[in-house]
């Protein structure tokens, strides 16, 4: 399925959303650490998840990114150095069940 990116008006509102997410064992995982603005279409690395926990989570996306093109992130921290796994919000609410209604 391909999905539109948010602008990041957009998904800085979905963030704060899904806000409630952090410490929630959802699909089976561990507890959500972070629920972050992040670019759209990128893999996420250790990089952009050491800067979302550098910046306290949403606000994390502004050193690295510069186009108009964004998406919403949980993030789970999967070992003691910090290092993590993400999955963008949509694919987050699929697994889950969550329901909510996306601008687009």
């Amino acid at each position: 399925m391909d999905r539109k990116p948010f602008t990041l008006e957009e998904a800085i509102e979905i963030a704060e959303d899904f806000e409630d997410l952090v410490d929630s064992e959802l699909g089976g995982r561990p507890p959500i650490d972070y629920v972050a603005v992040g670019p759209a279409y990128l893999e996420l690395d250790n990089d952009y998840i050491d800067t979302i926990k550098q910046n306290s989570g949403i606000d994390g996306y502004q050193y690295m990114h510069s186009s108009n093109l964004y998406d919403v992130y949980a993030i789970w921290l999967t070992d003691e150095a910090g290092n993590g796994e993400t999955m963008d919000i949509r694919s987050l609410t699929e697994v889950t069940g969550i329901q909510y209604s996306f601008p687009g």
